[in-house]
């Protein structure tokens, strides 16, 4: 009769049993659904894990619950609103990659611990940021690469039972695909924001042509959407093809980074040399950039250089700067890539619209002189027009319009011998080697005068430099009439001069020279008048001749006046 008593009291305990795991696992089974229908019912990432948190502590009646992500450098990050009844407040990372978090995702199996004491785990990196002395950390892992961790935790020493971890086992899936969705989500709405961003700043870059304004318009929004404080803009000479920072934000200007970098030097120079933007996790330690004592002392840190390429042709770089270590992703350097072809083609426009600002000065600036050179001309074709009508000796019409001739072509020279870049100054040197030739061919065409021009090479403004070619002309036309006048060939020797501010032209023939008594003050030759009136008057010179195998005239005058 004992026996069956006994019996049937095991019998009832094991049927109580039953009913109390089957009401537990119905109130598991309840609050599973119930957190799964708030998790994939929000795509609010920290709803989703505030929401696991609370219902882990319950559950499994923990105290302290932590929801952590694997990043790419193998750390794990604490995720936002995911920590519960923590004692003080934690640092961001995990520093350690190796611990108890990181073992449960590599085999995807549960860890847990019962007294971290006295299985020597204190010092596991997760045990001492939940400041727990039981643990069960479960690994968070979906199909498009999340991967996490959810570890609960005791102050108390504890055994967690099968049960326990097969429902924190289930909360741990139903976080992960939720929370997947909830980040591919923010990653849409991220990519949204930042293409409305870089509409916007488009928008923003092409509404100026103003080279400064597009330049630190691109710098504010660089900064903006890359978080980095520290920025600058290089561009490319086109004559040397050197990369020199053009604009700045957060840098002195008389930072070593400011230097300028040849094509495939620094990072930069790199980065405009490939066409790639390039990336730098710790610029204090890459070969690849150039200032790294600077880089320490400014305590930079994440670095990335982006070419700006605008109809296939780079003209510039634009380089980020972050003073952590967290460094540039591919995202970022996709969004760089959007932002820095807006900005090249709006840097190229505004490029060529100054130039053609300053071409349109140039071109107004050359109009002004154009007509001021046409004014001097007319006036000296009219002076050389009244030479002849004083002649004092009869000429025949052929050899007056010879002459005539031969003075507006020296005129003629010094125009055509004015560069298109350099308006104002004409090469003496050269203006004479043309006006020797032509005055010897209108004044002995059937002779063999030879001609040579010698010395230094004189720029003179277009002015004096115009009195200075008919002065050669008339010296030249006088040494071939007279000095020469009994020769079928000789020599006229040309000879520039500079030095103390002053400029001396001499005109030396090896002809019979002067009569005997001749004085420069009393000619009356119109020659040799007309030289000295334009030495004196016009250059503010003066005039001396010798008389020594041959007839040596010389002008001097000052460069300026």
């Amino acid at each position: 009769m004992m026996v069956s008593y006994t019996a049937q009291s095991a019998v009832a305990i094991e049927n109580l049993q039953l009913v109390e795991d089957m009401q537990r696992r119905l109130l598991e089974m309840a609050d599973l659904t119930w957190v799964s229908t708030r998790v994939t019912s929000t795509l609010d990432a920290e709803r989703i894990v505030a929401t696991v948190a609370d219902a882990a502590s319950k559950a499994l009646d923990v105290p302290r619950v932590a929801l952590f992500v694997a990043r790419s450098d193998g750390r794990y990050a604490p995720i936002p609103g995911g920590q519960l009844g923590l004692p003080e407040k934690k640092e961001d990372l995990l520093a350690d990659r190796d611990h108890l978090g990181a073992e449960a995702v590599i085999t995807s199996a549960p860890q847990t611990v019962a007294d971290a004491r006295q299985e020597g785990l204190e010092d596991d990196p997760l045990v001492r940021w939940l400041g727990a002395r039981s643990l069960l950390c479960i690994p968070m892992t979906a199909r498009q690469g999340l991967r996490g961790l959810l570890a609960v935790g005791d102050e108390r020493p504890r055994t967690f039972r099968a049960h326990e971890v097969a429902l924190l086992s289930a909360y741990a899936n139903q976080t992960a695909l939720a929370l997947q969705s909830a980040l591919l989500y923010q990653d849409v709405v991220r990519h949204l924001n930042h293409l409305s961003s870089l509409f916007e700043v488009s928008q923003t870059l092409a509404s100026s042509l103003d080279l400064g304004v597009t330049l630190d318009r691109v710098l504010n929004s660089a900064s903006d959407l890359l978080g980095a404080p520290l920025c600058s803009l290089m561009l490319m000479d086109r004559d040397t093809g050197d990369l020199v920072i053009k604009a700045a934000r957060g840098l002195n200007t008389d930072e070593a980074l400011y230097s300028t970098l040849k094509p495939g030097e620094g990072l930069a120079g790199r980065a405009a040399q490939s066409g790639t933007p390039l990336v730098s996790a710790d610029a204090t330690r890459d070969g690849r950039f150039k200032h790294r004592a600077r880089a320490r002392e400014l305590g930079l840190r994440a670095a990335m250089a982006a070419p700006l390429v605008a109809h296939g042709r780079t003209v510039g770089v634009l380089n980020l700067y972050r003073q952590s270590s967290h460094k540039f992703t591919e995202d970022d350097k996709k969004l760089v890539m959007l932002l820095a072809n807006s900005a090249a083609v709006a840097i190229d426009n505004a490029r060529l619209y100054q130039e053609a600002q300053e071409r349109g000065q140039f071109l107004a600036a050359m109009m002004g002189e154009i007509n001021h050179r046409m004014r001097n001309t007319l006036q000296a074709v009219a002076g050389l027009l009244r030479m002849d009508l004083d002649y004092p000796e009869p000429r025949s019409t052929e050899d007056a319009l010879r002459r005539g001739i031969a003075r507006l072509q020296s005129v003629a020279v010094v125009h055509e011998l004015m560069p298109a870049e350099e308006l104002q100054f004409v090469d003496i040197k050269r203006a004479a080697s043309r006006i020797a030739h032509l005055t010897c061919q209108a004044a002995a065409p059937d002779r063999r005068i030879q001609t040579r021009v010698s010395g230094a090479r004189v720029m003179l403004p277009s002015q004096r430099a115009t009195s200075v070619a008919m002065i050669l002309s008339e010296l030249i036309d006088n040494a071939v009439r007279h000095g020469l006048r009994q020769r079928d060939d000789g020599l006229i020797t040309v000879s520039l001069a500079e030095g103390g501010g002053n400029i001396v032209v001499q005109v030396r023939d090896n002809g019979v020279g002067m009569p005997e008594g001749f004085n420069l003050e009393t000619m009356s030759g119109l020659g040799l008048k007309v030289v000295r009136g334009l030495v004196e008057k016009e250059l503010g010179g003066s005039l001396d001749l010798e008389m020594k195998h041959g007839l040596t005239v010389r002008a001097r005058f000052p460069k300026h006046q």
